[in-house]
Order: structure tokens, then C-alpha cells, then sequence
């Protein structure tokens, strides 16, 4: 195994706290992602709700689910950029909101306090009695439940940094700007980015399947 594919996949195995067999994917399919959203927006319930936000938020932020869970209704609501220091790397990072996402707080968020976590537990603060975020594991259900309505194929390895990946996956798709994207990611290689978005599994399933005619005169 490379040094590259090695350290790749310690990141991801150190992220997700899963064995390195079930690496987890992005979503390449765009009408999937759309209609993942449309469906997790009629949810009102305050876990379907919950679900909605994080599921967009991940997916147009790029963030780990650890910066993701310690954000705040202030931290978003009526704000253009979002700056964080990044729970893994202690790295300062500045994001711009796009235009979907702020539409999503704007509807979301009107009636929320800017000091209520982004992603609300049901159950509060033992010590303080005040409303807390949820956890990583709660996190991991939530996205669990995301992909039961999104009606992903069979067996699809799905888990919290899908959303992370799958933001990366359509941003070098769309783009094609892996240098900004190894930024956004704090990446010093390319091909480690490359493996962690998927697109180096693209590659290779691509090539395999030519090999039907490997051995055809």
C-alpha cells in the first residue's frame, strides 16, 4: 500500500472509528442528494428537523461531523461567512454560507435562540439543565436514518463523513480545482484528497471495467 493510500485511509479510519473495510462513501448522484433533501424537509418533527440541518449543512459546508456538532444558531443564522477553529487540527478556518444553505437557516431558524445548539439533544444539560448538542453517536443514527430516506442501493457504506466526502466529491467534480479543495480540506497531498473523495475508486472501478477485453484479439 502506498504512503499516500496508507495515510488517506488512517485519516478516514481515525475520523469515522470504523475498521478500514468499511470505508465509507460519498454520494455521486445528484438527483439522489435533491430529492434527499426535499424529502428530509417535510420532516417537522424535532429529530426530522434536526436530520434536515445537519444533513445540509454537511453536504454544502464540508466540515468534520466533530466542527459541525459545536456549532451554534448564531454561529449561521442571518450570517454570510462562518469562522471556526478546527477540532482535529486547532486550524483557523473562514467559510462563506452559500445562497441554499442561508435559505434553509432563514426558514429553519427564525424561531431559534442564537445560543441553542445547531443540532439540538433532546435531552439537556444534566449539570446546567441547558439545551446541548448532540453527540457523535447520535449524529452517526441521524445520518443512519438520512440514508434510509434517501434510498440508497443495498449495502451502501454510508456514515458521518459522507456528507464531508460527498462535498468534496461534486466540488472537484464540478470544478475541477483540486488545489482549492486540498485547501478547504487541509490536504498536503493531492492523491490523499483524491482517495478520500472517491474518485480514485472511480478510477479504478473504471478500469476494471475495461478490462473485459483483456484478452480478446
Amino acid at each position: 500500500m502506498s504512503e499516500n493510500l496508507q495515510e488517506a485511509t488512517k485519516q478516514e479510519d481515525r475520523e469515522q472509528k470504523r475498521p478500514t473495510t468499511r470505508k465509507v462513501e460519498p454520494i455521486r448522484d445528484k438527483r439522489v442528494i435533491r430529492e434527499t433533501l426535499e424529502a428530509l424537509s417535510q420532516d417537522r418533527s424535532p429529530a426530522g428537523e434536526r436530520r434536515y440541518l445537519l444533513f445540509a449543512s454537511g453536504i454544502y459546508l464540508g466540515r468534520r461531523i466533530g466542527d459541525l456538532l459545536r456549532l451554534t444558531v448564531g454561529d449561521v443564522k442571518g450570517q454570510d461567512y462562518l469562522e471556526i477553529v478546527e477540532e482535529k487540527t486547532g486550524k483557523h478556518a473562514s467559510l462563506a454560507i452559500n445562497a441554499a444553505l442561508k435559505k434553509i437557516y432563514k426558514e429553519r431558524l427564525q424561531n431559534r435562540s442564537p445560543e441553542e445548539p445547531l443540532f439540538m439533544s433532546p435531552v439537556k444539560n444534566r449539570r446546567t439543565g441547558r439545551p446541548k448538542a448532540i453527540d457523535k453517536r447520535t449524529a452517526l443514527r441521524d445520518i443512519k436514518a438520512v440514508a434510509k430516506v434517501a434510498r440508497l442501493p443495498e449495502g451502501y457504506r454510508i456514515g458521518t463523513h459522507t456528507m464531508r466526502k460527498t462535498f468534496g466529491y461534486w466540488y472537484y467534480k464540478t470544478y475541477n480545482d483540486l488545489a482549492t479543495l486540498m485547501t478547504m480540506f487541509n490536504h498536503s497531498k493531492a492523491e490523499v484528497t483524491l482517495i478520500y473523495i472517491g474518485i480514485t475508486d472511480d478510477q479504478l472501478r473504471a478500469a476494471f471495467r475495461k478490462t473485459k477485453d483483456l484478452y480478446e484479439d
